[in-house]
């Protein structure tokens, strides 16, 4: 992954974030003895630890969680690595965190990000570009969901979003649904930006239905390079893995620059 190239507040952010959610599940070792020893509250009063042996009852529980902190630890050590690969130095410590400003009301919050389901375009998929278990329409979509992939962002593949429009756009119609590429989380910041791969824009039938595409988002106040990352091609253009990255870190940066304020000083 190349965790160095995104933003720095974006970074502290998901340290933050990954040390919260360590913080609030049950402190669990699983030594050689196959018995799970877990400690409800590793922040307070040290109580003797609960025994999980494999007939318990809820093993399978404790062992989920055990999964996730191991999961998650892996992350904070990756995180934590890269931000030393980036300036030499551990990530600084935190006297006031960054202030994550949370729009509950948005459109793109997490909320509404973790309601989406995957492949709701009813137009089937027709084609060999798969990676990761999951097929795409284009080679550019494959190459798009790789950059997402080595930057460590979890997406959704053509979710079902229902937007506003304006009689003139729709006739009668109030709403519509459209299928974004991607769905991209940024659960530190507690929502999502979105994603479009434009690979056959000399296509003049193919251009007119992405421009109505972006219309929608507009009208609904998601704006390239604020909550969407336009990424172009056509029948003789593919950008490169490095230009797409470039992209999405780029709309990354101006979403760290909107909702993270920082209340305090860093100790760098």
């Amino acid at each position: 992954m190349n965790l160095e190239r995104l933003p720095d507040k974006l970074l502290m952010a998901r340290h933050s974030h990954l040390t919260d959610m360590l913080n609030n599940m049950p402190l669990l070792s699983w030594p050689k003895s196959n018995i799970i020893f877990a400690r409800s509250n590793p922040k307070g009063t040290q109580h003797s630890p609960k025994r999980i042996y494999p007939n318990s009852p809820d093993r399978e529980y404790y062992e989920q969680i055990l999964r996730k902190r191991c999961e998650l630890e892996e992350q904070l050590i990756q995180l934590e690595n890269a931000w030393r690969s980036k300036h030499g130095f551990p990530i600084p410590t935190v006297v006031e965190r960054p202030f994550v400003i949370i729009n509950t009301g948005s459109r793109l919050s997490m909320d509404n990000f973790n309601m989406l389901k995957e492949y709701s375009n009813p137009r089937p998929i027709e084609t060999n570009y798969v990676s990761g278990g999951k097929r795409y329409r284009s080679r550019l979509e494959l190459h798009t969901a790789e950059a997402l992939r080595l930057l460590g962002l979890e997406w959704k593949y053509e979710p079902a979003i229902t937007l506003s429009v304006p009689g003139r756009f729709m006739g009668d119609h109030r709403t519509v649904t459209i299928n974004p590429d991607f769905a991209v989380a940024v659960p530190e910041l507690r929502r999502f930006f979105i994603v479009e791969a434009l690979g056959m824009l000399s296509d003049k039938s193919y251009t007119e239905e992405a421009c109505n595409k972006i219309k929608t988002y507009a009208y609904n106040g998601i704006y390239p390079s604020k909550d969407l990352v336009l990424i172009p091609g056509d029948s003789t253009y593919m950008p490169p893995i490095e230009a797409i990255l470039s992209s999405i870190v780029s709309t990354l940066d101006h979403i760290c620059a909107e909702v993270v304020s920082e209340a305090g000083s860093l100790k760098l």
